[in-house]
């Protein structure tokens, strides 16, 4: 992914550093492998991306 691309995530509840972490690795994870389904990319001023 070009590195003027960005990603959104949401969590669906409040949760605690340790487990917001790990959401966030396997986030990372699902991006690096090339899965960004649930994911929003957006451009470097915010504005939505569509891929493909």
């Amino acid at each position: 992914m070009p590195s003027s691309l960005r990603c959104l995530a949401a969590t669906a509840s409040r949760r605690r550093r340790p487990t917001l972490n790990r959401a966030l690795d396997r986030m990372v994870e699902s991006i690096k492998a090339g899965r960004l389904d649930g994911l929003m990319p957006v451009d470097r001023h915010g504005r939505a991306v569509r891929l493909g």
